[in-house]
């Protein structure tokens, strides 16, 4: 972002964030401190990963405070009108950090957190459920630990492959006090991984998810065989993906509707694109290579497919774990896709959803908030802070 920019939106997000502390701290203290994404609101304004729980705290009248992750800017704005409430911009606690730095991340880190743990005095939550908890919601957590408040990570995408999760050379995350993830498999894919979380650490409470929309498709495609692409961040992956996608749009039995990561896109509003559930259900098939949402893919039952597998690899294990196909060449695509498109491949898939959503039926909203007062591992003991 240019400079001249970064004058204009930096003063928009420290005014609304002054405002929002300030009520906060008058009327608020005390409550429930939660961290959201902006990434993961929908087109239809909906967050899909935590709004279930905003949601719920709100409807109970629980003393809530938000701090939500906005790229600076017009995200901001477009953010301001679907979430119509006062929040925190992550950004306007990062301003610290960016003008102190001079360009040293180890300083950063270091204001950041201290940013973290004055705001954490002045509002004094019970308890921080925070999105990313290994990546962007370090910060609080580390400075929510230290001051003996309790954390509640809720998971963000798959853990395999991951080095937020990874153990290697330079790993320093802080576990939360507890983890909530969404089924067992992922669990067992966390375990294994992981070298700070434990059964100790980490519950299986099923997925943040808003009631399932209606399972009938919202287009017109006809007797088409529709295919979605689920676009990843980076050069790389589109460099290698793109000539998968050529391949089938040259097929006139293909609808192919591409969708982007949400970080590649700049600015979104609501008529920009549909949900990640709508496009889900539109969906024959779905291709990509190691996304989450091929995960998503399998909860409403869809054929997956797992392209340029030389290229990308199988960074999700899905190949492996014999969830989805794996395609080398582009020329094979097509007819592999139009052959996923049968009513025999329905049982695959279903064994398929079986397998990594075993646990659906948990009603996760009330297992996240249980945890938040849950006295099953170390919540409440304060930690040294680690700098």
């Amino acid at each position: 972002m240019l400079f001249w920019s970064r004058l204009f939106w930096i003063p928009l997000h420290l005014l609304w964030s002054g405002l929002a502390l300030g009520a906060s701290v008058l009327f608020r203290r005390g409550g429930t401190l939660v961290f959201t994404h902006y990434h993961d609101i929908d087109a239809d304004g909906r967050d899909q990963q935590m709004g279930p729980l905003v949601d719920s705290l709100i409807d109970s009248g629980a003393n809530l405070v938000e701090i939500s992750r906005i790229p600076l800017g017009p995200a901001f704005l477009d953010a301001c009108r679907l979430k119509r409430r006062l929040f925190i911009s992550q950004a306007a606690l990062l301003v610290p950090a960016w003008l102190l730095s001079m360009g040293d991340t180890r300083r950063a880190a270091r204001i950041s957190r201290m940013t973290a743990r004055c705001l954490l005095r002045l509002l004094r939550p019970r308890v921080l459920y925070l999105i990313d908890e290994s990546g962007s919601g370090q910060p609080l957590l580390r400075a929510a630990r230290s001051l003996g408040i309790r954390v509640v990570g809720i998971q963000h995408g798959d853990f395999a492959d991951n080095p937020q999760y990874c153990a290697g050379p330079g790993f320093d995350r802080e576990p939360a006090d507890t983890l909530c993830v969404w089924s067992s498999w992922y669990r067992d894919r966390l375990l294994e991984v992981s070298p700070v979380y434990t059964d100790c650490n980490v519950e299986v409470t099923g997925r943040l998810r808003y009631p399932d929309e209606p399972g009938s498709r919202t287009d017109t495609a006809g007797d088409a065989i529709r295919i979605l692409v689920i676009g990843e961040r980076g050069a790389a992956f589109w460099a290698a993906i793109d000539p998968f996608v050529q391949a089938l749009t040259q097929c006139e039995e293909f609808l192919v509707d591409l969708r982007l990561h949400p970080s590649d896109v700049v600015r979104r509003t609501a008529a920009a694109s549909r949900s990640l559930v709508a496009a889900l259900r539109d969906a024959d098939v779905v291709i990509g290579s190691g996304s989450s949402a091929l995960v998503e893919a399998i909860y409403w039952r869809r054929p997956v497919v797992v392209c340029a597998l030389g290229q990308l690899g199988d960074p999700a294990g899905l190949v492996r774990d014999e969830l989805a196909l794996g395609c080398h060449n582009p020329a094979d695509l097509g007819p592999l896709c139009a052959n996923l498109n049968r009513p025999e491949r329905a049982e695959h898939c279903q064994n398929s959803h079986a397998m990594v959503w075993g646990d659906v039926d948990v009603d996760a909203v009330q297992e996240i908030l249980a945890a938040g007062v849950s006295s099953r591992s170390s919540g409440g003991a304060p930690h040294a802070e680690i700098v």
